[in-house]
């Protein structure tokens, strides 16, 4: 539940910065984490409590590394949206966050399922 927002702080940190300087980028990066924390609570949780669901009835094992990463993706989709339609007052003006959000849970749904059966 808290490397989503973690991460999506970062590569928003990164893709979203085009001015300034390494140290400004830096200085800001840790109140945007807890910005990110703050708006990404209830989305992160829903998140978790799915993913927790699709593990419970071994639906990992059943359908593989693939599956699970895009089912991932496609919640960290909806969390974005989630995000975005907060942020934006009930309108959708910039997907950057669908985007971030996709990323995120193709990233940690592959971590997941992965990482576990390397070490």
């Amino acid at each position: 539940m808290l490397a989503p927002p973690f991460l999506g702080a970062f590569i928003f940190t990164i893709t979203g910065n085009e001015s300034g300087t390494l140290a400004e980028t830096v200085a800001g990066f840790f109140p945007f984490v807890l910005v990110a924390y703050f708006f990404s609570v209830v989305p992160s949780l829903l998140y978790m409590l799915a993913m927790e669901l699709w593990f419970w009835l071994g639906l990992h094992a059943r359908w593989g590394l693939p599956c699970t990463a895009v089912f991932s993706a496609f919640l960290g989709c909806g969390a974005g949206l989630l995000i975005e339609y907060v942020l934006d007052f009930q309108k959708i003006s910039c997907p950057l966050f669908l985007w971030i959000g996709s990323l995120v849970g193709l990233l940690i749904g592959f971590y997941v399922t992965a990482v576990p059966q390397v070490f």
